[in-house]
């Protein structure tokens, strides 16, 4: 298995490990730790991608700041960085002391898309030479004066027809601002988003006090188009209070969106349902940090989320969805919605997980890896969550992305003989034939010449103890 781990001081570690590795026990097996770039504060990997860069595997890399590298892990960390290096591009406005977090990064079909916390996005298209102006597809802020961004998602199953590099939808929230979508539209010749659809808060408390609002995960989950509208029929000038060109209307896309939150709330939207969430459930008491819906369990865009008879606090799925979620208290476990319940927790973490990535295996194995404080990276594989391997990174881990699921094998290589043992191979072997001492012992033991012990005449009675008899 083979792993890239981004952490706090700006390095990037290529790691390949096998099934059972555990460097926390002094006799297993080592693992390969390959490091990039040189380590310093201020630039702090805050997300990796796998991508497709000039034909070769590479790895996206995101730093705090707006600094996008594009790293080529078959170089060697040796090479100057501009052999390592592919591609570089920076968000504006750029700066290597600005405060900005990454808040979404990722990689869909080619299209490389990141954003800050300061609402500045881009979408890099992933070609041939070096990063200019005309391979950056969009840049966008979405943040007008309505608050920071701490979350950021593309949708991934549609892209705009006039331009296919550019995503159809996005999805953003933070504190105190609610989860928002924004659709993108060509405008002459030119990219133009708009917000089409916003988040309604839960209904207050029982004592009357308002949710607080603090979005810090998101992720789309398939949908399906809804069905054009009809356009409806224009009234006659003059009768009515409007009038309607007839005009028909613009099909409504449907999306569903499942969020984690500041107060540790897991929430899945309908757009075609409600503005309000159709699930609500509390999972923790702290922060809720990484969100990911299991592999093995895929949400169906044509059947309903949720009944809708009940309470979004009360009600259950209707599909059978299992979320992977980690909080500040460090606690990595497995959700299900269809029954409101933890299956589990993935043990051995001693530190709030700070990254999380899936995989699925050749034999059909769901590969779930994490990094955060405690400096190791933890590999779980199948549904009992059975740890298959723990590499000591050395500096805490804040990205992880899968480069191999497949363990590397090792052939084993004869012992060649040398020269040496050839020679003490055509030695001739000499047996003992049996000719000793007196009493048969070997002719080359030199004990008894050596060693004398006295023995009383007559010997001593085995039942004497040893003891010499008493004189009256």
């Amino acid at each position: 298995m083979k792993f890239a781990v981004g952490d706090d001081v700006g390095q990037v570690k290529v790691i390949t490990t096998s099934r059972g590795i555990d460097t926390s026990v002094q006799t297993s097996a080592r693992p390969k730790i390959t490091s990039y770039f040189e380590p310093g504060r201020n630039n702090a990997i805050q997300g990796l991608q796998v991508v497709n860069c000039r034909g070769r595997p590479s790895i996206a890399v995101a730093s705090k700041g707006g600094l996008i590298r594009v790293l080529d892990p078959s170089v060697s960390p040796l090479a100057p960085e501009c052999e390592q290096i592919l591609m570089r591009s920076e968000i504006p406005p750029f700066s290597p002391t600005d405060e900005a977090n990454i808040v979404g990064f990722g990689c869909t079909n080619g299209i490389l898309y990141a954003c800050t916390s300061l609402g500045s996005a881009q979408f890099l298209r992933l070609g041939e030479g070096e990063v200019a102006d005309d391979h950056i597809t969009a840049t966008h802020n979405f943040s007008p004066a309505e608050g920071s961004v701490a979350t950021f998602a593309i949708h991934p199953f549609e892209r705009l027809a006039e331009n296919p590099c550019i995503p159809k939808a996005i999805a953003l929230g933070g504190e105190n601002r609610e989860l928002e979508i924004w659709e993108s539209s060509w405008v002459d010749g030119a990219v133009s988003w708009a917000s089409i659809w916003k988040a309604k808060n839960v209904k207050p408390t029982k004592l009357g006090l308002e949710v607080p609002v603090w979005v810090t995960c998101i992720e789309f989950l398939p949908s399906i188009t809804s069905p054009p509208v009809a356009p409806k029929p224009a009234p006659v000038p003059g009768r009515g209070r409007r009038w309607n060109s007839g005009v028909s209307q613009t099909p409504k896309n449907t999306y569903r969106i499942a969020t984690g939150t500041h107060y540790s709330h897991l929430r899945l939207y309908d757009t075609s349902v409600s503005r309000r969430p159709v699930f609500s459930s509390t999972l923790s008491q702290t922060p809720i940090l990484q969100l990911r819906l299991h592999q093995s369990t895929p949400s169906d865009p044509h059947s309903q989320l949720a009944s809708g008879k009940e309470a979004p606090e009360v009600t259950n799925t209707l599909q059978n969805l299992h979320f992977i979620h980690t909080d500040k208290n460090g606690h990595f476990g497995l959700y299900s919605t269809h029954t409101r319940r933890s299956l589990g927790i993935y043990k051995g973490a001693t530190g709030a997980v700070l990254s999380v990535t899936t995989a699925e295996s050749e034999e059909g194995e769901y590969l779930v890896a994490g990094v955060g404080f405690d400096r190791y990276l933890w590999v779980y594989e199948g549904e009992e969550r059975k740890m298959v391997s723990k590499v000591y990174a050395k500096t805490k881990g804040t990205s992880v992305v899968v480069l191999d699921v497949e363990d590397e094998v090792v052939e084993k290589k004869k012992k060649e003989k040398s020269v040496e043992d050839g020679v003490w191979d055509e030695m001739e072997e000499l047996v003992d034939d049996g000719v000793g001492d007196e009493r048969g012992g070997d002719r080359d033991d030199y004990t008894g010449a050596l060693v004398k012990i006295k023995r009383k005449k007559g010997g001593i009675k085995p039942n004497d103890g040893g003891k010499k008899r008493r004189v009256d």
